[in-house]
């Protein structure tokens, strides 16, 4: 279980402590590329709060969660049209929210780099933040990355931002990260190719984990608070505990924000690259 679900894991259990039943809670890990359904069968909980792999949910899937006697939650998964229980950001609301945010700060000529694969809400954000950039007028760059499912490790980001880097230089102003985690992949590599983060590049991630305080420089993110996210589930879970059989659905949505912390610089036109090359 990487460090992401163990953090919501941590949440969830938290909040369930806070509540005045006395509420059992566990977490189980999985293998992402294993099928969810006989882990599913075979859990004695009550309600099953799932964190769908980083790939399509298999119709088998699909079909296990609304026959199950029990309930089962998707998090992270917009699956309403479907009749399930599921909790899900607003993906598009977040990219229009971010590219305004650095056309506000000077950004012109932005790049996207997806280090998940295109599955869910990383494909969702992929297309909204092109299609937003595109209607502000902004230039966008798609770094090739070839993501595996399961694996947005830091060095995916890295090997595609440097070679990138290598063939084309720093195309672009401000970088976008599918995710936070894989972000210091590409820190790693823009500080290779001596781009100072963020005086020539501004960089953000998509998330809200905890590591993104501690990267160097501290990583801006466009994400929701995850805390919060869990406290409203955890509040809706024991509002509807005797009430699921009545064919109410949970579907929590939460809106994305900006967490400014020290990778992103208003461009003037001391640092904009177009100073530069008429100075040189």
């Amino acid at each position: 279980m990487n460090e992401e679900l163990r953090e919501i894991a941590r949440d969830l259990k938290d909040e369930f402590d806070k509540l005045d039943c006395d509420y059992e809670f566990g977490s189980v890990p999985y293998d992402y590329r294993s099928d969810l359904v006989p882990q599913l069968e075979s859990s004695p909980a009550d309600v099953l709060i799932v964190c769908p792999p980083s790939r399509p949910i298999t119709p088998q899937e699909i079909v296990f969660a609304a026959k199950s006697s029990k309930p089962v939650i998707f998090l992270g998964r917009n699956l309403v049209d479907a009749s399930l229980h599921c909790t899900f950001r607003k993906y598009e609301f977040g990219m229009s929210l971010l590219v305004d945010y650095l056309k506000e700060k000077g950004h012109r000529k932005l790049a996207i780099l997806s280090a998940e694969a295109p599955v869910g809400g990383n494909r969702i954000e992929a297309e909204a933040f092109v299609e937003y950039a595109a209607a502000r007028k902004c230039g966008v760059v798609r770094i090739p990355c070839t993501a595996e499912v399961g694996n947005y490790t830091p060095a995916i980001a890295h090997d595609a931002l440097f070679r990138h880097l290598e063939l084309h230089g720093a195309d672009f102003t401000a970088l976008f990260v599918i995710s936070e985690y894989a972000a210091q992949g590409a820190l790693l590599a823009l500080s290779e190719h001596g781009l100072r983060v963020p005086e020539e590049v501004s960089v953000v991630g998509s998330g809200s984990a905890l590591c993104a305080g501690y990267m160097h420089p501290p990583l801006t993110t466009v994400g929701v608070n995850q805390q919060e996210s869990m406290a409203a589930l955890a509040r809706e879970i024991h509002r509807m505990w005797d009430r699921f059989d009545g064919g109410e659905r949970i579907a929590l949505f939460s809106i994305p924000k900006i967490t400014e912390r020290a990778s992103v610089c208003t461009i003037t036109k001391f640092n904009c690259p177009k100073h530069k090359e008429n100075r040189i």
